[in-house]
């Protein structure tokens, strides 16, 4: 499904969380099935997942992936230069789903890492 530029750029409609908005999130950066919206934050290290696609400005996400909570913005949650674990992220660059599983490209590992969803 493509998504409107314009609800990305400039946050027009959501800015990721109120505590941490959105660190250069990219068209390319996002997947969605028309009601799950998934969006790679890269500078924040995480990536956000909507249940249900977001249809107001700064609807909090669903779920955080790759740091501990929504005011966490590290490199794999403790900085730079600290190594990766399975729940960390290190400049999330691109996701991708079937709908059942998710694959994140973790550009700053090196690394893809694949998750299952439970919507």
């Amino acid at each position: 499904m493509i998504v409107e530029e314009k609800l990305i750029k400039g946050n027009h409609i959501f800015q990721g969380s109120k505590a941490n908005p959105f660190l250069a999130p990219r068209a390319a950066f996002l997947w969605s099935d028309g009601r799950r919206l998934v969006v790679a934050d890269a500078w924040n290290h995480r990536v956000l997942i909507w249940h249900d696609f977001p249809g107001r400005h700064g609807q909090e996400a669903d779920v955080v992936v790759g740091q501990p909570g929504f005011n966490s913005n590290l490199p794999n949650v403790e900085g730079v230069g600290k190594a990766p674990s399975a729940k960390t992220l290190n400049w999330p660059y691109g996701v991708f789903s079937d709908g059942q599983s998710l694959w994140i490209a973790d550009t700053g590992n090196h690394r893809v890492v694949f998750n299952r969803l439970n919507f």
